[in-house]
């Protein structure tokens, strides 16, 4: 069972070109249950520390973390570290059944990984509700860095400043070609910053963050707030010009949108040229409650099974890259082609674990072909690709049409069991789930204490039959 509250917790690495001595650094978390009544709506969530949103973790590249976790739920839980890089510690990854055995009540467990290769913020989480903050620059300042986090479970949504253009400056924590835009979008799982130019009449200015799912229309409300203003402390939001309706559509016809596709990396990283493996997912809805990718959910009770990083019988049909399908070896490029199948009416923002992926095409109608090389030969589709500058992140949106479809390419540059999943919440818990088995042949060998744990257990229910 994975952490659940309204949190936003998270990391910021911060790359630095000076040459300094690496160091360890230590929190304790404490997981509880508390009430609160932050919004005005009293519910039960869950703290660390006693708090949330939970404690920041700072750390230069190079930088050893210790996370001591010590779990005084009435329930299992982990820790995912949502766009962290596990180089070279897969055990890390805080997904029950697939890298560790789920950390149980009264139970304590110590994560520790090293930051390489990024930079940026990044959040650790189970599946939570968002928040949002007012910001106060200080006294002086020309311009703000603001960072979006979208830890919530069912909306994407939209970043707005009245009456402020902005520049889209990083996206998953990693430098974009600035987009200078009014309004830009999040989607669950994701991270966008801004730099906001201070040089209107100094006051307070609402930051709308407005969901854009049709079903609820609903908008959060925070401040921007100069530093040589009063004060505002009305219950009502600053009475300035918004660039956007509740809904979410723009006042203006003129006014610019994002465009997630066009937010190339900086410096410049076009991706390989060619790939050595290629993974199809069609997604397809089963049931009222199930989600599949191709052949079926992945399902729940997986997460009570021995960790199939190093346990092979729990793997199943939802396990690729294992020895029977071929292994997928450290330093090979895979492509993942996503396309959704009949009667899907509904987005698909999926997240993929451990290594960030171009995304390198996306379309309608269908993907009949094998692979991104036969759909440019045989398809007539090569204007639906880019191979020079394409976004690279740790997810992508698939459409919510019939046929709609999206490609994204990585390579393998560490070992890893990276889950792939839509993060969509009722998507994810429905199914929408596969496990990717990722260099596995030059993984070091996996720490007793990892191992040996107080772990369920657990044996699957008759009526599920043998496992896949």
């Amino acid at each position: 069972m994975a952490l659940h509250a309204r949190q936003i917790i998270f990391f910021i690495f911060s790359l630095t070109t000076l040459t300094i001595a690496s160091r360890i650094r230590r929190y304790n978390f404490t997981i509880s249950s508390k009430w609160s009544a932050a919004d005005g709506h009293g519910r039960p969530l869950f703290a660390i520390n006693g708090q949330s949103p939970g404690p920041l973790i700072e750390a230069d590249e190079g930088d050893e973390i210790e996370v001591f976790v010590d779990n005084q739920l009435g329930a299992e839980t982990t820790i995912h570290w949502h766009g962290v890089y596990q180089v070279d510690k897969p055990w890390n990854d805080g997904v029950p059944g697939v890298t560790q055995y789920s950390i149980q009540p009264r139970d304590t467990y110590l994560y520790r990984f090293t930051v390489q290769q990024q930079y940026g913020s990044y959040f650790y989480h189970g599946h939570f509700g968002p928040a949002f903050a007012d910001v106060q620059p200080k006294q002086g300042q020309e311009w703000i860095w603001i960072n979006f986090i979208h830890s919530g479970a069912h909306h994407e949504l939209q970043i707005s400043v009245d009456e402020h253009e902005f520049f889209v400056v990083a996206a998953d924590g990693e430098f974009v070609h600035p987009q200078k835009v009014h309004v830009a979008n999040c989607n669950l799982g994701e991270r966008i910053s801004i730099l906001v130019r201070l040089d209107k009449t100094p006051g307070d200015y609402a930051i709308r963050v407005t969901s854009l799912r049709e079903e609820q229309v609903i908008q959060g409300i925070g401040i921007l707030r100069y530093a040589a203003a009063q004060v505002y402390r009305g219950a009502e939001p600053p009475d300035t010009t918004p660039w956007v309706h509740l809904n979410g559509s723009l006042i203006d016809r003129t006014l610019v949108k994002m465009d997630e596709m066009n937010l190339a990396p900086y410096p410049k990283r076009p991706p390989p040229p060619t790939a050595d493996h290629t993974l199809k997912f069609s997604v397809n809805m089963t049931g009222k409650s199930s989600w599949a990718l191709n052949i079926g959910p992945h399902q729940a009770f997986r997460q009570q099974l021995p960790p199939l990083l190093w346990e092979e019988g729990s793997r199943g049909v939802t396990t690729y890259g294992d020895k029977a399908q071929g292994l997928m070896k450290n330093g090979s490029v895979v492509d993942i082609i996503f396309s959704n199948g009949a009667n899907v009416s509904s987005q698909h923002p999926f997240h993929k674990h451990n290594n960030k992926a171009w995304i390198i095409g996306t379309g309608t109608g269908g993907f009949p072909w094998a692979s991104v090389e036969d759909a440019i030969q045989n398809g007539g589709v090569v204007d639906r690709f880019n191979f020079v500058d394409p976004p690279l992140r740790d997810g992508c949106r698939l459409g919510n049409e019939t046929g709609d479809w999206t490609v994204i390419r990585y390579q393998i540059t560490f070992p890893a069991a990276s889950m792939l999943h839509c993060h969509m919440i009722h998507h994810f818990a429905a199914g929408q789930q596969v496990v990717i088995l990722e260099g596995v042949e030059s993984m070091a060998p996996i720490p007793t204490d990892v191992k040996d744990r107080i772990h369920s257990n657990f044996q699957p229910p008759l009526r599920y039959g043998p496992l896949d």
